[in-house]
């Protein structure tokens, strides 16, 4: 048993859905309502990934860093989450950033010996 991923955004008003390269086998959905309505996630990417962080180094980092860094690039894209279900959602789960990014792939590389 794992930790699954779990990455939503919020599109500025009006916006379309951003069209970003997505791997194989996950799509962009409207996010739903009872989970992350309270903190304003308006989409979910379907994923069916583990979770990785430089604490818990399980879920492929490369395919999740793909996707984390076209949302943050979108300019469409007010806000991304990237959470767990390991821990509770709610008004209070902050956003998460491009200095995150960074540091987590920093991170990946130095476990990755590269």
């Amino acid at each position: 048993m794992g930790i699954d991923a779990y990455i939503f955004f919020k599109l500025r008003g009006g916006a379309e859905v951003p069209k970003i390269c997505l791997p194989q086998g996950v799509d962009i959905v409207a996010a739903d309502m009872d989970i992350s309505c309270e903190f304003g996630a308006t989409h979910e990417v379907d994923i069916a990934y583990r979770y990785w962080s430089p604490d818990c180094p399980r879920g492929p980092w490369p395919a999740l860093a793909m996707i984390l860094m076209a949302l943050l690039t979108d300019t469409d894209v007010e806000k991304v989450w990237y959470l767990n279900d390991a821990v509770g959602w709610d008004a209070t789960s902050r956003p998460f950033t491009p200095l995150e990014l960074l540091a987590f792939t920093a991170a990946y590389l130095a476990l990755e010996g590269q």
